[in-house]
């Protein structure tokens, strides 16, 4: 029947969309209380897919919008698996930055990244910024395992020469 919890349910269970959960949209956090099994929310999943369309269109830069307590560090996280399939597919690697505007950001942003098994980066001047968006390194870690670094552009003042670089 055509009814609202079976447009639901075939959207979300097509096999597509399961795979993409399975695959993508389920992560454990470790948490004050224990370990918590966390899942994608729907607007993530949709802007990971928008996030890819525009990638497959040529786009090579953007802004994602968020409210106070959307869960863009959550999108983030996810996208960070996500995005390094879809690029090592086109035989790219990619490099992850997760930017913020204040101290109490970069902190809390680290820590939700680490809390989710990510090994994370913080970047403490405009100077250590160039030199590691500069670097050809990918992962700084011995073990492989996905990482990030979070940087606060409070620092930066007005200089936009930090990020020109050929290599994207």
């Amino acid at each position: 029947p055509d009814t609202p919890t079976n447009r639901i349910c075939t959207s979300l269970l097509c096999r597509n969309r399961l795979a993409f959960l399975l695959e993508y949209a389920l992560t454990y956090v470790m948490e004050q209380d224990g370990l918590k099994k966390h899942i994608m929310r729907y607007p993530q999943i949709f802007a990971t897919k928008s996030i890819a369309q525009s990638l497959d269109k040529g786009v090579k830069g953007g802004i994602i919008w968020h409210t106070q307590g959307s869960g863009k560090t959550a999108l983030a996280f996810y996208n960070i698996k996500y995005l390094t399939d879809y690029f090592q597919k086109k035989g790219k690697v990619a490099k992850f930055y997760f930017i913020v505007d204040r101290i109490d950001l970069l902190i809390q942003a680290s820590r939700e990244f680490k809390a989710r098994g990510l090994v994370v980066h913080n970047i403490d001047s405009r100077e250590n910024f160039a030199r590691d968006i500069k670097k050809s390194a990918v992962i700084h870690n011995t073990s492989g395992n996905s990482e990030i670094t979070v940087v606060n552009i409070q620092k930066f003042k007005n200089d936009s020469t930090v990020t020109k670089s050929s290599d994207y």
